[in-house]
C-alpha cells in the first residue's frame, strides 16, 4: 500500500479526461498536488463511422458501414480492450444505444473480455462484464494471455486510431483470428494548459533562486505513452519553455515511453516497475524529498 508522499510535490497529468480526473484524484489522496494539462482529447466513433481500414472491413460481409455488418457476439471468442477509452467507446457504440439490429447488451457482456491491465479492467467491470482476464499492462502480456485462453472463434480489438503495440499481428502468428475495430481517436492538444506553464515557470523561477537540494517539493511529468510524451516535448517547446525541463521530474510507465525523452534535458527520468498506474504514482512517492 502506498503511504502519502512527506512533500508537496506537483504532478502534471498528461493524461485525457475522464481518467485525468481519477489520477488526479489518487495524487490527492497520497498528498500530491495535480497539475491538469491533458495531452489528447478522446474522440469517439459510432460503428457506422469508425475509420475505414482492411481490418475493420473484415468486420462487415459486404464493405458498407451498416451495424448488421458488424459480428453478433455468437460470432466472437471474445473482446480484448487495450485502454479503458477503447471499452467506454464500446460500451457507448453497443451497450448503451445499441442499433436496433445488434445483439442484445446481455450477449455482448456474456463474451470473454481481455483487457491489458487493472485500468481497463475496472471500466469492463463498470460496463458491466463479468467474464474478465487481465494482462500485466503491456500488449506483449496481453498476446500471451489470449494465446493461452486458446479461443476458437475470432477476437474483436477495440482500439484507438494511435496504438502502442500490434496486438492483431501478434495473434495472427499464433494462429488466432482478430479482428481490429477502431471506435475513438485520440487528438492532439497543441498547447500546454496555462497551469501547466505557470507550474514549470514557477519551477524554473524557483530553481534560480534556491539550490536543488535545498527544494521541499518537485514538480513532476505523469507520461503514460510514447505519443504522450512525444506530444509534451512538442507543447514544451511551442511554449518557449524547454529550458525549464531540467527543473521537472519525468514519471514514466514504461521504458519505451522513456526512450522517446531521450536528449530531452529532464532532471530525472524515472520508469515504472511494472506498466501500471500505481507503480507509476510509487516512482513519485519514492523520489519525493524529505520536508
Amino acid at each position: 500500500m502506498l503511504k502519502p508522499a512527506p512533500a508537496r510535490d506537483q504532478v502534471i497529468v498528461t493524461r485525457p479526461e475522464p481518467d485525468a480526473a481519477a489520477f488526479a484524484k489518487d495524487l490527492k489522496a497520497l498528498g500530491l498536488t495535480p497539475v491538469l494539462a491533458p495531452a489528447m482529447d478522446i474522440e469517439w466513433f459510432t460503428p457506422q463511422n469508425a475509420p475505414q481500414s482492411a481490418e475493420t472491413q473484415d468486420l462487415r460481409t459486404n464493405g458498407e458501414h451498416s451495424a448488421q455488418d458488424f459480428p453478433f457476439p455468437y460470432h466472437l471468442g471474445g473482446i480484448a480492450f487495450t485502454s479503458a477509452n477503447g471499452v467506454r467507446a464500446f460500451e457507448s457504440a453497443f451497450l448503451k444505444e445499441p442499433p436496433a439490429a445488434m445483439a442484445k447488451t446481455s450477449d455482448w457482456r456474456s463474451l470473454n473480455i481481455f483487457c491489458v491491465g487493472p485500468a481497463t479492467a475496472a471500466a469492463s467491470e463498470k460496463a458491466g462484464f463479468h467474464k474478465i482476464q487481465i494482462a500485466q499492462g503491456e500488449v506483449t502480456s496481453l498476446t500471451r494471455l489470449i494465446i493461452d485462453a486458446a479461443p476458437t472463434k475470432p477476437i474483436l480489438h477495440i482500439a484507438g486510431s494511435d496504438r502502442a503495440g500490434d496486438l492483431i499481428t501478434g495473434l495472427k502468428t499464433a494462429g488466432i483470428k482478430a479482428q481490429r475495430l477502431v471506435l475513438y481517436k485520440a487528438r492532439a492538444n497543441d498547447t500546454l494548459s496555462a497551469s501547466a506553464v505557470q507550474a514549470m515557470r514557477r519551477a524554473q523561477e524557483i530553481a534560480q533562486q534556491i539550490p536543488q537540494e535545498n527544494h521541499k517539493a518537485r514538480l513532476w511529468v505523469a507520461l503514460f505513452s510514447p505519443r504522450t510524451a512525444d506530444i509534451f516535448l512538442k507543447q514544451t517547446q511551442a511554449a518557449g519553455l524547454n529550458p525549464a525541463l531540467s527543473h521537472i521530474h519525468a514519471a514514466c510507465l514504461s521504458p519505451a515511453v522513456a526512450a522517446r525523452l531521450k536528449g530531452a534535458s529532464f532532471n530525472s527520468i524515472k520508469v515504472a516497475k511494472t506498466p501500471i498506474t500505481k507503480d507509476l504514482i510509487d516512482i513519485i512517492i519514492r523520489q519525493a524529498p524529505l520536508a
